[in-house]
């Protein structure tokens, strides 16, 4: 029997195209194309497969705008005439305010298409089973989705390099941050809300020897708010319908060596009884 092969990416992209932006086709690096600044819609190890494109320009030498958009592949079956997908598009901003201090905003809104009614059969794997229509028993999931999944979502991060604000560069935090995302879905009446709100300390990034950086955040995510497909499998176990913390400490042991702990503090708010859930995760991440 062959086995399986397995690739996180495979896909071309065609670089300033007709002088005006990217675009992608196959299955490609979700951060390219769809930008968030929380993993409250999409899981960080989720990257879709389809077509995109991207488009930016500048007004002046403080802000940049941007356009994102794609066509997504959620549900590919050879035996049916038609598929499920995502249409989705985005625009938004880049702002310098001033020196080290930038606000980056977007609006996006997702369009999915053959979704009420059906269940996402090559997705099984990934769906939690709490969306409206769906059961679970075991790790078997049934019925179908009763919505329509067209949802609207702003999203914004404001940062501050500290490192570049004169008289502070030798400061132990360089950069701080505060974003915040919320998603509606258009089509159900109730459990139809989610949102998240978080900081970041630390350094941007954490890539060299000494690098470090502490994130916090608070979420909610009902019923109803987005496929379950999508949303982080760590914060209880990529359910909708919860609510909770985490806290993520990144420190850099040397150079795109990377040590993690990720810890998430849950519970259900769709049972008449709450369940929580408490999660830690150490992670030792090598980059190359």
């Amino acid at each position: 029997e062959t086995p399986d092969i397995r690739l996180d990416y495979a896909y071309g992209a065609v670089k300033d195209a007709f002088g005006v932006g990217d675009v992608y086709l196959g299955k490609f690096p979700r951060s390219e194309v769809v930008w968030t600044p929380s993993d409250l819609m999409w899981d960080g190890d989720i990257n879709p497969e389809g077509a995109g494109v991207t488009v930016g320009t500048s007004l002046g030498s403080r802000l940049d705008l941007f356009f994102n958009g794609a066509y997504l592949i959620l549900d590919e079956s050879s035996s049916e005439p038609s598929d499920s997908g995502m249409s989705f598009f985005q625009p938004g901003f880049v702002w310098e305010i001033v020196d080290g201090i930038s606000l980056k905003g977007a609006v996006a809104y997702y369009d999915a298409h053959g979704v009420k009614g059906e269940r996402l059969a090559s997705s099984t794997e990934q769906s939690a089973g709490t969306n409206t229509g769906l059961s679970v028993s075991g790790s078997t999931i049934s019925g179908n989705l009763t919505y329509d999944y067209d949802i609207i979502n702003p999203a914004a991060e404001l940062g501050v390099n500290i490192a570049t604000l004169k008289g502070l560069e030798d400061y132990v935090v360089n950069y701080v941050g505060v974003f915040g995302e919320y998603v509606q879905n258009q089509d159900p009446e109730d459990q139809e809300n989610g949102y998240i709100v978080g900081f970041k300390v630390g350094d941007k990034k954490v890539k060299g020897q000494g690098d470090w950086q502490i994130k916090g955040s608070y979420r909610k995510l009902e019923k109803d708010a987005v496929l379950d497909i999508l949303p982080d499998s760590d914060f209880y176990s990529g359910k909708t319908g919860v609510k909770g913390y985490e806290a993520v400490v990144e420190y850099g042991l040397k150079k795109n060596l990377i040590l993690g702990l990720d810890y998430y503090k849950t519970e259900n708010i769709t049972t008449g009884t709450p369940a929580e859930e408490e999660l830690l995760q150490v992670d030792l991440l090598f980059k190359f």
